[in-house]
């Protein structure tokens, strides 16, 4: 069985597979994502700053202890 990370040393963040923007928003079922709302496909996601749209995201995972270490150096 796998060790679960510790969930207090780590973020993930969810990045624009276009353009790397970390301004990512869901799609509501309004605007045109039914399919997502009700549990169908995996939930739409558009970039605010590129416009994209589509239901792949790539989340980022940022090791906190990591980058406080690279900071003190």
């Amino acid at each position: 069985m796998r060790k679960r990370r510790d969930r207090e040393t780590e973020i993930k963040i969810q990045i624009c597979p276009l353009c790397r923007s970390r301004r990512i928003q869901r799609v509501s079922s309004l605007e045109g994502d039914m399919t997502g709302a009700i549990g169908i496909l995996p939930p739409k996601f558009q970039c605010l700053d590129c416009s994209w749209t589509g239901r792949l995201i790539i989340k980022e995972i940022i090791d906190l202890q990591k980058r406080d270490r690279e900071k003190e150096t």
